[in-house]
């Protein structure tokens, strides 16, 4: 499913994030092409800082792929640097190359 297609889902996505992450909570999206609902998502995503993964330092080879991003969100003001957060991986490429490549969750 690519939640990131249209904007309907990301309302339902933020608030599912919300209710599973713990205050010292990471998620990590791939997100593939098809990205029309982003700027909603991050704008329901209350609470939570976004960047993109770096391909080359954060990723394994084998996901560093032109056409999919990963979303790194983090709960804002955790203030736990000292801390490893807990890490919500979800897999929402959608159309991509990833086709028998496996699954992030692996």
């Amino acid at each position: 499913t690519d939640l990131f297609y249209h904007g309907c889902p990301v309302e339902d996505l933020a608030s599912t994030l919300a209710s599973l992450a713990r205050p010292d909570a990471e998620a990590w999206l791939a997100v593939g092409r098809n990205r029309g609902g982003l700027d909603a998502f991050l704008a329901a995503s209350l609470g939570w800082s976004s960047r993109l993964a770096d391909r080359a330092t954060e990723l394994d080879p084998l996901y560093q792929l032109e056409d999919v991003d990963v979303l790194v969100l983090r709960r804002a003001g955790a203030g736990l640097a000292a801390q490893r957060p807990r890490r919500l991986i979800f897999a929402l490429c959608g159309q991509s190359n990833m086709a028998g490549r496996g699954s992030l969750l692996e």
